[in-house]
């Protein structure tokens, strides 16, 4: 049966190591401005109203882990290192697959997992995360 053009398609964890790199990509241009400049891209948000962001302090805990400090970096912004865990695991499961291995998916029920379900989901845990630090 041909699929239709509304039909989602299998993920690809070439497409999804893909998406990866290119993150990792700016996450290393950004990275290297610090390291070139002395300062990251500031966050408009926080330039505007002096209120931390859910990845506030991102730049900050990637510069803390590339010393080796982990500890320094989740204090920095836990959020975002339990995002950076996260996307450490999934692209450890889509290597072991495009290596031949088996397919590691999420439950049926939450598939498929698409850019915007996977934006709604984090988006709740994202403005409870500002919310708190910035309160506390």
């Amino acid at each position: 049966m041909e699929p239709t053009a509304n039909a989602p398609t299998d993920f690809d964890p070439r497409r999804g190591l893909r998406g990866l790199a290119l993150l990792g990509l700016v996450g290393l241009g950004q990275i290297s401005l610090v390291f070139v400049l002395g300062r990251g891209v500031a966050c408009p948000l926080r330039e505007a109203t002096g209120l931390l962001c859910p990845i506030c302090g991102t730049t900050t805990a990637v510069r803390h882990l590339l010393q080796g400090d982990v500890g320094a970096a989740w204090g920095a912004n836990p959020f975002t290192m339990l995002i950076a865990l996260a996307l450490a695991l999934c692209a450890v499961c889509w290597l072991v697959e495009v290596a031949g291995g088996p397919a590691i998916r999420p439950p049926r029920r939450l598939r498929p997992l698409t850019f915007e379900r996977v934006s709604l989901v984090m988006a709740g845990p994202a403005v409870l995360f500002a919310i708190l630090r910035n309160l506390l």
